[in-house]
């Protein structure tokens, strides 16, 4: 790298597709690769929209190999990486690292039931704020409670 100027590779996973930038110290693009996801998901049920773990891996080490190919020289420039990812996206882990399930997807609409009452000190407080509603309402929307109800050998081993 000597006398040549740092490089930093940035990916963007996004809903629809994963993108690497190289980027030079300045900020302007040098070059940059995206890979469309196709399909972006699978749902087997109405509503639920997951990915396999391994899915966003595979495609971050197509989009390296890319700009790596094209760029032999600012890839060995490169002093930093960076990764924006999926917002409100959930992978269930084992004590090893190792993925137990599908990537539940942000856009996942499925709910917990929740047919345990919160607890009185609880529900005493949320009321005292106002957020009664707002606090039921996270509640079936969390993909733990999900998991905890209907696929509890996964919760298990989480």
């Amino acid at each position: 790298m000597k006398g040549r100027e740092p490089v930093i590779l940035t990916f963007d996973c996004g809903t629809q597709s994963m993108r690497g930038l190289l980027f030079d110290r300045a900020g302007n693009i040098i070059d940059k690769e995206k890979v469309t996801f196709n399909p972006p998901y699978f749902s087997r049920n109405a509503g639920w929209a997951e990915q396999e773990p391994d899915f966003y891996f595979n495609v971050l080490c197509e989009a390296s190999q890319a700009l790596k190919m094209r760029n032999p020289e600012a890839w060995e420039d490169v002093i930093a990486v960076t990764v924006t990812t999926l917002r409100d996206s959930f992978i269930n882990l084992d004590k090893e690292g190792r993925p137990l399930r599908p990537v539940f997807l942000w856009l996942d609409q499925r709910t917990a039931e929740c047919k345990k009452p919160l607890p009185a000190f609880e529900r005493l407080c949320f009321g005292a704020v106002g957020m009664t509603d707002t606090a039921l309402s996270s509640r079936k929307a969390s993909r733990s409670n999900w998991i905890r109800e209907n696929e509890p050998e996964i919760w298990e081993k989480t």
